[in-house]
């Protein structure tokens, strides 16, 4: 916003490099901004529309991309955990490569009667049932892409 600002107060036409991913392919060039408006806001969201107009013919350039780029590999951040009954505990699930198109896992636990676990977007929450019993129960993550798995060793105090 500051940027477009400033451009439109000196009198100069806003103009940005854009490359951004749409369907199967990449559209690359330079760009000037024609509108910018916003949508208004409730809460903490505002959106924001930006009208974006062609430049220059000859920056501009469509290139497909090379296809999915798949999960090689999975892992967890903490490892282990401790959560006392009746509280919750969390870690991260992480991908290789980071820009690994298919990011979906699933989740599950070794002893549910100990520690249930539930994600939303890449954060676990392993929750201990109010009088569960002490012990060790193992959250494992396993990938959609490539069924790579990694495992968070929780115990229940």
């Amino acid at each position: 916003m500051k940027y477009f600002f400033d451009e439109v107060r000196a009198r100069r036409q806003p103009g940005i490099w854009m490359r951004f991913h749409w369907g199967d392919y990449y559209h690359i060039g330079y760009m000037v901004i024609t509108a910018l408006s916003d949508g208004g806001g409730v809460k903490e969201i505002v959106t924001y529309s930006l009208e974006l107009k062609l430049a220059d013919g000859n920056t501009f350039q469509i290139i497909e991309t090379d296809g999915d780029i798949p999960v090689t590999a999975i892992s967890v951040t903490p490892t282990t955990s401790t959560v006392a009954a009746g509280n919750s505990t969390t870690f991260t699930v992480n991908f290789t490569p980071s820009d690994a198109d298919n990011q979906q896992f699933t989740v599950s636990s070794s002893v549910p009667a100990r520690a249930t676990a539930a994600a939303v977007g890449k954060t676990v929450t392993v929750s201990a049932p109010s009088g569960a019993t002490a012990g060790s129960a193992v959250i494992t993550v396993k990938s959609v892409d490539g069924d790579f798995t990694a495992t968070n060793t929780v115990t229940a105090a």
